[in-house]
């Protein structure tokens, strides 16, 4: 059998012949699609090399190039040179796929609160995030990807307000960088990003968490008895109203004597530190919506007699009068004495579920002692350390434990506690609520009302809400007011203790008490001319010179 002479071409000869049909396809690859065609440029390449190939071959070149010492040593570092890189890209892609982040930085911030991850995991409808800018910030979609990826209800979009006028209009967007949320057909905007500006993680949960409230949530501030200003003063509550506002709550304030009743509406009463004692009327008053099912937020500093006693006695709980030292030491290093107990060992609760063994502050507190009757559960929210005491003798100027009248620690400065409420009374309350055609509001902090907003049509009498099968009142008392005061608010977990606390109060989902997202820290460093003259000179001239000074000093040594 004679062997067709294509088979017996030598081994240059076979790859000269297969350069060139893939020269002659890149070519016509080429000629039929783009010029900078993908698929017609890489055919091309391979033909090229294989004619280049086939051409060392035939020359001999290839053999006398492998049978240099130098090649082969050049070959098993490409060889290893590959696997190095082989690795890296194995490990590149199985880090891609896992999207396992770590976040360094101090304040966490690539990382999403615990509050977020809950807000935004619970959602159970489209939400969506419209963004009016024309250009994408690349950190503010890495964000909303963040957000993206805890549910698939989580929507953004970018909106150029130019040419997507109709969804402009219908947002009636303003000015651009407005960012607007819709859910279930309700729109809110929750931040106006500036130039050089980003998104804030703060402003969009709290938008999140406002929004999806569907009934209104109003806290009432007891005043008339010395309590707290909600003004910014020193002393004052104005961060945790604002804050409150912030998660759409309505924060108003509230004269028992002018009214006679705690509003039925109310869902949290506040009471902050008291410096007066309230009137037998006032007492009664709060007692009567406690039974009814209402909730309150009792703080209460040392020495000051607010005439709730008895209430709270009927709770179980006495105010121990005396002031908490913290002997530890942990206070020197953030600038605070013993009189500021630090603490970092939080009771089993929904309100310190996600605290873990983080810090907060408590100023001049008292102790708070529990012996709660069989219908009450109580439980510690925040307990000192072992090393801490309630010191009867304040005066002294060595203050040591004297086991005959100080009390040792650990001990409790905040408590929650729950009982079952009056049917009777819920019911009653329940029908006030429904009967009143508007929310009852006494002394607001301030309305924000459009002058140019249509007249609402009138409501159709509102139905009585249906009892839930076992109604409970709750109520929260901390042996201190100043840790949720301006200034101490924003220290640590002092801010989340609060808000959540008015949450578990409030009767939210217990599964969004968390910590808050943290605001950005401003990290810029401010230089004068001389210094930033200074920098510069060091930077591109005095540290290069030394470098190269000293690289020519050993060059002239080894020469």
């Amino acid at each position: 059998m004679k062997i067709p002479s294509v088979l017996k071409l030598n081994l240059w000869q076979g790859v000269l012949w297969f350069g060139l049909v893939a020269v002659t396809a890149g070519i016509v690859i080429l000629g039929m699609g783009q010029v900078a065609s993908v698929p017609g440029i890489g055919v091309l390449t391979v033909g090229l090399l294989l004619i280049g190939i086939a051409l060392g071959l035939r020359s001999g070149l290839w053999q006398r190039v492998a049978q240099q010492r130098s090649t082969q040593v050049n070959t098993n570092a490409l060889i290893a040179t590959l696997a190095v890189l082989a690795i890296l890209t194995s490990i590149n892609i199985l880090a891609v796929r896992s999207s396992t982040r770590l976040d360094l930085t101090e304040t966490q911030l690539f990382t999403l609160s615990p509050q977020t991850e809950a807000i935004v995991s619970s959602l159970e409808n489209p939400l969506k995030v419209w963004i009016f800018e024309p250009v994408p910030n690349p950190i503010d979609q890495t964000l909303l990807n963040n957000y993206s990826r805890l549910s698939r209800y989580f929507r953004y979009e970018y909106a150029d307000p130019q040419f997507d006028v109709a969804i402009a209009n219908r947002f009636n967007m303003e000015r651009i960088g407005e960012v607007h949320l819709e859910y279930e057909g309700r729109t809110q905007l929750i931040q106006t990003l500036r130039e050089g500006s980003s998104l804030s993680e703060v402003q969009i949960t709290n938008g999140i968490e406002k929004i999806r409230r569907d009934r209104p949530s109003i806290i009432y501030f007891l005043q008339g008895h010395g309590e707290l200003p909600l003004e910014p003063v020193e002393g004052g509550l104005y961060e945790a109203v604002n804050h409150l506002r912030e998660k759409g709550y309505q924060v108003e304030t509230l004269d028992i004597t002018a009214v006679g009743q705690v509003p039925p509406e109310t869902t949290v009463l506040i009471i902050a530190s008291p410096s007066r004692a309230l009137f037998g009327g006032e007492i009664r008053a709060i007692n009567r919506y406690l039974a009814a099912g209402g909730s309150a937020l009792m703080l209460f500093d040392p020495e000051t007699s607010s005439g709730l006693e008895s209430l709270l006695a009927e709770w179980g709980v006495t105010l121990d009068g005396r002031l908490v030292i913290d002997a530890s030491g942990a206070g020197d290093a953030v600038n605070l004495g013993p009189a500021t107990p630090i603490v970092t060992n939080y009771g089993s609760h929904p309100i310190t579920a996600s605290f873990q063994n983080n810090i907060s502050f408590y100023p001049l507190a008292q102790a708070i002692m529990l012996d709660p009757p069989e219908d009450v559960t109580a439980t510690p929210l925040a307990i000192t350390n072992t090393e801490s005491w309630a010191e009867q003798n304040v005066a002294s100027e060595n203050l040591e434990f004297n086991p005959e009248v100080d009390e040792p620690g650990p001990l409790n400065l905040g408590v929650a506690l729950s009982r079952p409420a009056d049917p009777d009374l819920v019911v009653q309350r329940l029908m006030a609520i429904a009967s009143e055609p508007e929310p009852f509001r006494l002394n607001p902090l301030t309305s924000e009302v459009d002058p140019n907003a249509p007249e609402e049509a009138p409501e159709e009498p509102a139905t009585i809400p249906e009892l839930e099968p076992n109604p409970e009142s709750r109520l929260v008392v901390f042996g201190n007011a100043t840790f949720a005061s301006n200034g101490w608010f924003g220290q640590q977990l002092n801010g989340d203790m609060f808000l959540n606390a008015v949450k578990w109060l409030a009767d939210e989902d217990e599964g969004l008490l968390a910590i808050r997202p943290k605001n950005l820290e401003n990290r810029r460093i401010y230089l004068s001319l001389e210094q930033a003259t200074l920098l510069g000179w060091l930077a591109i001239v005095i540290f290069p010179g030394l470098a190269f000074m000293a690289a020519a000093v050993i060059w002239w040594q080894r020469r």
